[in-house]
């Protein structure tokens, strides 16, 4: 989970950026106030990314998308990019612990059928 959901996250700060210049130059948003809602959706992103997988960065991650819609009150095509996003995030979390839940069973399998496979040896005659 922590790598598709960090992936979610980074790309999502790419657009976050770049819909800030947006509603900075189009909306007429204080540049002031561009680079601190960068700098609060920088913060979030990367304390989500840093405790992923467990629930204080999924909370985080859901945080990041709640404020992603928001910014369709500056940029009213965040509304669509939000809601993508809101999708991938949704698909990282739980397809996520899919994996990280098969992960651990196979995990476990090998641990208890007490067999360890030897690497081919190679005769060099």
């Amino acid at each position: 989970m922590r790598t598709v959901g960090s992936a979610v996250l980074v790309l999502e700060w790419i657009v976050v950026g770049l819909a800030l210049i947006v509603a900075n130059n189009v909306s007429g948003v204080p540049g002031q106030v561009v680079l601190t809602v960068l700098a609060i959706m920088t913060v979030l992103m990367l304390a989500a990314m840093m405790t992923l997988p467990e629930r204080a960065g999924v909370a985080l991650g859901w945080t990041v998308q709640v404020l992603m819609l928001a910014m369709a009150l500056w940029v009213p095509l965040m509304a669509v990019l939000g809601v993508l996003f809101l999708g991938l995030w949704y698909l990282a979390v739980r397809l996520g612990r899919q994996v990280d839940d098969a992960k651990k069973a196979r995990a476990n399998i090998d641990l208890t059928d007490g067999e360890q496979v030897q690497p081919a040896h190679r005769s060099d005659d």
